[in-house]
């Protein structure tokens, strides 16, 4: 499941369009409608914390397939997650 190069980033992450229609199907018309509802405040805050969600997801899921040797992929908790991820993808 490791990366074997940059090529094999597009089979991990999420392309550039999607992130598009995430904001514009998603983000902006539920913080417009907050906005209308509470405050802008809360509308900017709904919009960058599910912009956070998403680049959190991508860079958690990106860890789990880097080269056992990459430092990120030390980290002691990405390494716990990664066989987590194995298992989630266990054919059996």
């Amino acid at each position: 499941m490791e990366l074997d190069g940059p090529r094999d980033l597009r089979a991990v992450l999420f392309p550039p369009v999607l992130m598009t229609f995430f904001i514009a199907a998603f983000a902006l018309p539920a913080g417009l409608l907050l906005a209308w509802i509470t405050t802008p405040n809360v509308a900017w805050l709904f919009i960058a914390t599910s912009l956070g969600y998403f680049l959190n997801y991508e860079f958690l899921h990106m860890s789990y397939h880097l080269p056992a040797g990459h430092p990120i992929a030390r980290w002691p908790l990405i390494g716990r997650l990664k066989r987590l991820h194995q298992a989630h993808h266990e054919p059996r």
